[in-house]
């Protein structure tokens, strides 16, 4: 018996040594992680070593050099509210924490993935399942930034898949609280399983629906775990709105890159996870190690989707209400959803849209393969073709393994192996030695598809690191905005842009003016365009060279100011200045004086002349501005608050009734195992 249950634990073992293997570079090299872009490094720095550290996280509020942008509305709060628990209770540094939550999050997933399959057939089988579920490209090479949180959401997907099918076939109270917590767990990690998880929900629901003879019971229980999760998380919500009300609202100078469309034919690869690429004048043994990754998942794809047809062939009809039925419902709907991205931008409509339905929401549709791919081998009565694709499984998970742990070794010193990468260091010594964090954000030209596609940073947003490794803030693009005065996300500094306008375009008067909007005096390019037109320029001076990448300077710095005046003479002084409240005393010349601020607009903000509200206005790069009545001396305060007292409250009485309510039925429930006469009698698992 003690021999079964030390079995019964190797697996966990074994998946938590593979997710070590893997990722140990998280653990050395600060916070790289294998196969990741550089873009997320900075964010995650600043989250880490500033953002909790500073408990900016408890109201959300990410202070004046993130924007004013609410860091947590894109991105819910659970994990970093798990990382900061840990670093306060611990005392580990916050760097420590986040690398063990980070470990501990691939290794729940992996662990999900073998509790959902283990029951269903073969163990190994659902240990290798597991295994090649976290070797998948799109779930392999997420970012550990917005995504970390992605990752535990999925984690909790697998326990929720658990828990609805568990209720799908016994719709108890007991299960009902605990499908609605876990659902609420995922909605505060990340918005990408929030719209999966719903789709999961509404699938089991339709075919309860069309099964149950008590619908109305069905339907109101259903909705009653939708609703009580989106309750507890009816705070991030509000927030979540309003901040896509800000993006709706954002101006800004010049129209976006356009990137290339996909045909729908992409969809496959997007679906499938495989995309052979044969190169005829390459060794046959280089190809195919270079296809290993696509013939490992054509095999479970090809595998998985055998038994999804044999099921609708020849199982469906036995039992409509399976849960199989369910999950065929669900990587459908997915998939349908999915494709409509793929429609013009002006049709696609809020949870229509890419950043919802992103292709890695494929990982769900994965998880659906693979539960199908037990199916199919419970079914092969031939031992020997069975045996046959067990090797061939195992061989091709194995050599994987390898090729992950050596990709993971080689990115260890990626940023050393490129070749341009000491004059990059060269460059980040001489910004950090001669420029001071008093003279504003440096403006970087992102290398991300910029210069040629052999260029050695052409596929990467290494730009971003530039923060980090020299401690002067940075003004870059839309993806890394957390400099002071950041004013836009739809601000493209990549793709041959620079302030949303194509380098062949922008005028140097133009990016001078831009500039002193943002207050940043350097700009770093490494576009031979840009260098070539601002070194012909009388409005800037080429300072230091360090191929590819060139540190231009503004010829006359005008004064670094938070605020800026339509008539000119007009006097401030800012007698208090906090991250969410700011004190400025006005000699103003002239009636009806617009001042701009030099902070992103946020409903939150709230704007006071002489102790009565104002209306706050959205300029250039959906900036605040304000309008000065009166002449003379004027007090302007300007308060940030995204405390709502009310849905606090709903947030949290839901959140409180559910756990107690949880705890209560399973207590009863323990009860009804010691005595089976309560179970008839009892209305509370019913």
């Amino acid at each position: 018996m003690l021999k079964d249950k030390y079995k019964s634990v190797f697996p966990y073992i074994f998946i938590f040594i593979f997710v070590i293997s893997i990722y140990y570079p998280v653990f050395i090299e600060g916070y790289i992680t294998t196969s990741d872009n550089p873009l997320h490094l900075y964010k995650t720095y600043f989250l880490i070593e500033h953002i909790i550290p500073e408990q900016k996280w408890i109201n959300g509020w990410c202070s004046w050099d993130c924007a004013g942008y609410d860091i947590f509305s894109g991105y819910p709060p659970l994990i970093y509210f798990l990382i900061a628990i840990v670093h306060y209770i611990s005392g580990i540094s916050i760097e420590i924490s986040y690398k063990i939550v980070f470990i501990l999050i691939y290794f729940l997933t992996g662990s999900g993935i073998y509790y959902c399959l283990k029951d269903r057939g073969n163990r190994l089988l659902a240990f290798m399942s597991s295994i090649i579920f976290l070797l998948c490209p799109l779930f392999y090479s997420m970012h550990v930034y917005g995504f970390l949180g992605y990752i535990f959401s999925v984690a909790l997907f697998m326990f929720l898949f658990r828990s609805i099918e568990d209720f799908h076939k016994d719709m108890t109270w007991f299960n009902l609280l605990k499908s609605a917590l876990l659902l609420s767990a995922i909605m505060s990690c990340h918005m990408l399983s929030l719209s999966a998880s719903f789709i999961f929900l509404l699938s089991s629901l339709i075919v309860k629906l069309l099964t149950d003879k008590k619908k109305k019971d069905v339907l109101l229980k259903y909705l009653a775990i939708g609703l009580i999760a989106i309750f507890i998380n009816l705070y991030y919500f509000t927030n979540l709105i309003n901040t896509y009300l800000i993006f709706a609202s954002f101006k800004t100078i010049g129209s976006p890159p356009e990137y290339g469309t996909y045909p729908i034919s992409y969809l496959l690869w997007e679906v499938l996870n495989f995309k052979f690429t044969w190169q005829n004048n390459t060794d046959f043994l280089v190809n195919l190690y270079n296809n290993l990754t696509p013939l490992l998942f054509f095999l479970v794809d090809l595998l998985g989707i055998m038994g999804i047809i044999y099921y609708i062939k020849y199982d469906i009809k036995k039992d409509y209400n399976s849960f199989r039925t369910v999950l065929i419902i669900f990587s459908t709907g997915i998939i349908f959803l999915h494709s409509l991205c793929y429609l013009p931008k002006n049709l696609q409509i809020l949870f229509l849209k890419q950043e919802f339905l992103s292709a890695r929401m494929m990982v769900f549709v994965l998880f659906v393969i693979l539960y199908f791919l037990s199916d199919i081998f419970n079914k092969i009565k031939r031992s020997n073709l069975r045996k046959g694709l067990y090797i061939l499984l195992i061989i091709l998970t194995v050599f994987e393994v390898f090729k992950k742990i050596y990709v993971a070794e080689n990115s260890l010193s990626m940023f050393n192996k490129i070749p341009a990468s000491q004059n990059l260091e060269h460059l980040w010594t001489w910004i950090g030695e001669n420029i001071n964090k008093s003279e504003g954000p440096v403006v970087y030209q992102d290398t991300y598809f910029s210069g040629k596609p052999e260029d050695p940073f052409f596929f990467s947003h290494i730009m971003t690191l530039s923060a980090k490794k020299t401690g002067i803030p940075q003004f870059i693009s839309l993806h890394a905005s957390e400099s002071p005065c950041t004013m836009a996300r739809q601000v493209f500094m990549e793709n041959n842009c620079i302030f949303g306008i194509p380098v062949d375009m922008m005028k140097d008067g133009q990016l001078y003016k831009f500039m002193n909007l943002v207050n940043a005096r350097y700009i770093v390019s490494c576009e031979e365009k840009l260098q070539s037109k601002l070194s012909d320029s009388d409005l800037f001076i080429l300072i230091k060279s360090y191929p590819p990448f060139t540190i231009f300077v503004l010829k006359n710095k005008e004064q670094i100011k938070l605020y800026e005046f339509s008539v000119s003479g007009t006097e401030c002084e800012i007698t208090e200045l906090k991250d969410n409240h700011m004190v400025f005393n006005i000699k103003n010349p002239v009636s009806d004086n617009l001042m701009l601020l030099k902070i992103t607009w946020h409903p939150y903000w709230k704007a006071f002349i002489n102790k009565k509200e104002v209306f706050i206005s959205r300029s250039q790069f959906g900036m605040m501005e304000i309008t000065l009545p009166e002449k003379g001396n004027i007090q302007i305060e300007l308060r940030y608050n995204s405390f709502n007292p009310l849905t606090v409250f709903i947030s949290l009485f839901f959140l409180l009734f559910s756990i107690a309510g949880f705890i209560y039925f399973y207590v009863r429930l323990l009860k009804e195992r010691h005595d089976p006469a309560l179970t008839e009698k009892s209305p509370f698992t019913k």
